[in-house]
């Protein structure tokens, strides 16, 4: 086996994987004659696509390095459902045991890891139900054989606990169910918990003013004002900046100057405002008659009422787009409004209660006192185990990491494997592909400004290697310690809602999640040992989530969703010129744009040199609501001249379904594109996408053996 250690190098994690893939067909039984036939029917398959080049020349199959791979999507537990399903379908017709890749980002990690789960564990038993493989007989999720005693709608365990399952996040919404007030909990102890560096900065701060305007005395007016004029010097040196380099043609050195300048100037000259601003509110305030300053408490109640309002529409959803757009911009302006509200509100209770000021302890005031101890409550609370990422990791894990195992007397159960190290995964022995669990880097702040510009990179999670491109590899049994679990790759590939999103992020969305603690990223260790943590200062990565800051050279790294780079998970299977893929798109795509696709598509050309020539006629709706077919072929054109084959499959109608899911399209209108955000599935829908997955790979029955 070859000796796994740190690397910038892509090629010495394509060694080791080689060598792991070797290893899975052997134990899949494979041999490269039943792998060429199989990849020749893929052939034949593109060749009867509409629209596609019909000549197959230029591609070629090496049995010995070449691979085929999987792909499946994000999309949440929409995602997960349809392809639990998909797999189903794949299994079904024995092709599932062809791929030496699985690839899964978000919400297709969920069933991604959960089959990665069952797969991994050796074989301890001889009990054909607790025995796992990749071939059609052996598949977790394969179809029961109705024996004598069985009823004929039994479904395995392992299909029955994913089904129970399907509301994992609480699994009842009663408005007395201890799940949900689980939920409420748990996110308002947080909440609490995540915000302390900002109380203790806000209390230093109006501390500080209060000292400053009580030591300035009678000045102090004057001095506010003194600020507020040096921030319209600092404005109006500016302007006059780029006045003198308007009239004349200034050299480089000066614009290149004044550039920087602009950007310091405006930051400086903002921060000197409000800090007068402030000096004045500490002056007058105080001062209020108590009519003028009942006014304005009931200005600010009502205000914060309303805003808090907002946040209640903004909770729910609905089958409208149209309202569903209004109903998020009343959220947005919503919690806009009461952030500041919220603030300002803080501050006027504090400078209204000058006293507060004065008390003292040991003498020294006990608001420093209070504002320091809440920093080191800061310091020693890991940012991670106080977000909503722990408690989503905790509900995927229990739904989703599983294994079926003998309880000894002649049955089996379904057991949790949410310890499941990284480094332990595939050990079944029985051909399981290696699995790749996309996530995102955020370096919003990186020198790098090609990074900068995307404000991410894909960072990968696998059995052998962790990192990115940017970072290097690190051997996962190094990588902390050899301490990362399935569990925590699982929940990070699929932290959608978080304050730094790759491409998706904004300076106001940062701040506005990370205040309420909206946060299912991990902050994870840099792969690169010359940027090694050797002590780790929760409140510094608060901040840097609040004002939207990282970079690749960080002793700490913010990891997120796979989709907030790519979200086909396909980009990596690409990097490695994987040459026959499956890929799978259950993103939600009303309106069939192919969003996910096209940055794909771009992505690569940039990055890989790579072209796909894909036709998507038949996945385009014909009428109201129907597809031709749920799936099309593609040519991928690798820079070296090198051709490999795409199979694009998507979650779409094409109207022969079962009646019962007609039944749901029309109760339904927006199915199989509901929103992600609903993340809680009864019997219905989640049947509903089970089996439109299932019918999507039997679609490919002219694959079968």
């Amino acid at each position: 086996m070859t000796q796994n250690k740190y690397t910038r190098d892509f090629n010495d994690v394509l060694a080791t994987e080689k060598e792991y893939i070797d290893q899975r067909r052997q134990e899949a039984s494979l041999n490269k004659e039943e792998i060429a036939s199989f990849v020749k029917k893929v052939v034949a398959l593109r060749g009867e696509s509409k629209g596609k080049n019909k000549e197959a020349s230029h591609f070629k199959w090496d049995s010995e390095n070449d691979t085929i791979g999987l792909s499946i999507s994000g999309g949440g537990i929409r995602s997960a459902t349809f392809h639990l399903g998909l797999l189903q379908g794949l299994a079904k017709l024995n092709i599932f045991k062809y791929f030496d890749y699985f690839s899964t980002v978000s919400g297709g990690g969920y069933i991604g890891s959960s089959l990665t789960s069952l797969l991994s564990h050796p074989q301890k038993e001889v009990s054909s139900d607790t025995q796992t493989g990749v071939d059609k007989k052996n598949f977790p999720y394969r179809f029961n054989k109705i024996k004598k005693g069985e009823a004929p709608g039994d479904e395995r365990k392992e299909v029955k606990w994913l089904r129970q399952h399907s509301m994992y996040l609480a699994p009842s919404l009663r408005p007395f169910s201890l799940d949900l007030w689980r939920l409420i909990g748990s996110y308002l102890v947080n909440l609490i918990l995540a915000n302390v560096p900002t109380l203790a900065t806000l209390l230093i701060l109006v501390f500080g003013i209060h000292k400053l305007t009580d030591y300035l005395g009678p000045n102090a007016t004057f001095a506010g004002i003194l600020f507020l004029l040096g921030s319209v010097f600092i404005l109006s040196t500016m302007v006059m900046l780029r006045f003198f380099g308007s009239i004349f043609e200034p050299p480089y050195w000066f614009r290149r100057f004044s550039g920087y300048f602009h950007g310091v100037g405006t930051l400086l000259s903002v921060s000197v405002f409000a800090f007068g601003l402030f000096v004045l509110l500490a002056v007058y305030l105080p001062q209020l008659e108590s009519s003028t300053d009942s006014l304005l408490r009931k200005i600010m109640h009502g205000v914060s009422l309303a805003s808090l309002m907002g946040i209640a529409v903004g909770l729910f959803s609905n089958s409208s787009e149209k309202l569903n757009s209004k109903i998020k911009f009343v959220f947005n302006g919503a919690l806009l409004l009461l952030i500041p509200i919220g603030l300002a509100q803080f501050i006027r209770v504090l400078w209204m209660n000058p006293e507060v000021f004065e008390h003292t302890l040991i003498g020294v005031p006990t608001l420093l006192v209070f504002s320091f101890f809440l920093f080191m409550i800061s310091k020693l609370t890991n940012t991670n185990r106080i977000s909503l990422h722990s408690f989503y990791r905790d509900r995927l894990s229990e739904a989703y990491l599983i294994e079926r195992v003998s309880d000894g007397k002649g049955d089996d159960k379904i057991v949790n494997k949410m310890d499941t190290k990284l480094k332990d995964l595939h050990q079944g022995k029985n051909g399981a592909p290696y699995h790749l669990i996309g996530c995102t880097i955020n370096v919003p702040s990186s020198k790098d400004r090609y990074l900068r510009g995307r404000g991410s990179d894909f960072f990968m999670m696998t059995q052998r290697y962790i990192g990115s491109q940017i970072t290097g590899f690190q051997p996962t049994s190094e990588y902390d310690k050899g301490r990362t679990t399935l569990a925590t790759a699982m929940a990070v590939s699929g932290a959608s809602v978080s304050p730094l999103q790759g491409r998706l992020t904004s300076s106001k969305m940062a701040f506005v999640f990370t205040l309420l603690n909206l946060r299912l990223a991990r902050w994870m260790p840099n792969p690169n040992p010359d940027h090694k943590a050797w002590f780790r200062f929760w409140p510094y990565y608060y901040f840097k989530e609040l004002l939207k800051k990282g970079k690749e050279t960080n002793w700490l790294l913010n990891i997120s969703d796979g989709g907030h780079y790519e979200n086909l998970g396909l980009y990596q299977l690409l990097k490695r010129r994987t040459k026959v893929i499956f890929a799978s798109d259950s993103g939600a795509d009303p309106d069939f744009n192919y969003e996910d696709l096209s940055i794909l598509l771009r992505r690569i050309r940039i990055d890989l040199g790579i072209n796909i020539q894909i036709d998507l006629s038949d996945l385009r709706r014909e009428g109201e609501f129907f597809t031709k077919s749920y799936f099309v072929t593609g040519t991928i054109n690798y820079p070296d001249g090198v051709e490999g084959i795409l199979v694009f499959i998507k979650s779409t109608l094409t109207g022969r379904e079962p009646e019962d899911l007609l039944a749901y399209k029309r109760k339904n209108p927006s199915f199989p594109d509901q929103p992600t955000s609903d993340q809680f599935y009864d019997e219905a829908q989640f049947e509903s996408y089970r089996e439109l997955g299932y019918l999507a790979g039997r679609s490919l029955e002219k694959l079968t053996d």
